[in-house]
């Protein structure tokens, strides 16, 4: 048995806590995010802007393929706008996680056709990245607000001033886009422009909500 991050991003937690809480998960934990809909989505929803929230829980192997099915059927994540949900597998985690789960049931096969870019910057540059994205390809990404955990107010990073208030950015996208995406990332907003940014990616097992797996 081998455990994983499931990852939701949606605009109401309460669905989701629900489905998790079923299978009484011991480990997960909620964090409030920004969607990155362009002005035009807003207008047209009659919205301010897209609050989000990002569930992230432990699960094992075995409950992956049941809890997708779930978020198709009982999320509704086939229907836009309703949110989208991932893994990406552990390669290490303390003993007392693996035996919190009893191994059951079968394991859902990785798609591996998705990667998770993460980009770091300077507070209030998420949504350059964003842009520098999407002309790459990119559909929409979801925005955290992060802290540094360095003691200074600012600190220096290969001689770069850093400020410790930081966008944590995160964009789903196909694997055949991701280099693509990082490159215009970081010729925007890598590490010696304005933005300051640190980009890097993570493959994705699965996913649903997103209009490319849908058609598959």
């Amino acid at each position: 048995m081998n455990l994983k991050l499931f990852l939701a991003i949606v605009p109401d937690h309460k669905n989701v806590d629900k489905l998790l809480n079923s299978y009484s998960l011991p480990f997960n934990v909620m964090i409030d995010a920004q969607g990155t809909a362009t002005k035009n989505i807003l207008d047209f929803l009659a919205l301010d802007k897209t609050e989000k929230k990002l569930k992230v829980a432990i699960i094992p192997d075995y409950l992956e393929e049941e809890l997708f099915k779930k978020a198709k059927t009982d999320l509704k994540m086939l229907k836009m706008g309703n949110g989208v949900a991932f893994t990406v597998s552990l390669t290490s985690a303390p003993k007392y996680m693996l035996e919190a789960f009893k191994e059951k049931g079968n394991k859902m096969k990785n798609s591996n056709d998705f990667e998770l870019v993460m980009t770091i910057v300077e507070e209030g540059r998420g949504n350059q990245v964003m842009d520098a994205a999407k002309k790459a390809g990119a559909n929409g990404g979801t925005l955290l607000t992060g802290h540094g955990i360095n003691d200074a107010k600012s600190f220096k990073f290969f001689n770069i001033t850093m400020e410790p208030e930081k966008d944590v950015i995160m964009i789903v996208c196909e694997k055949e886009k991701r280099n693509a995406i990082m490159e215009k990332i970081i010729d925007e907003c890598g590490i010696k422009t304005q933005s300051k940014g640190l980009c890097f990616s993570l493959p994705v097992d699965n996913v649903v909500g997103l209009n490319v797996d849908d058609k598959k």
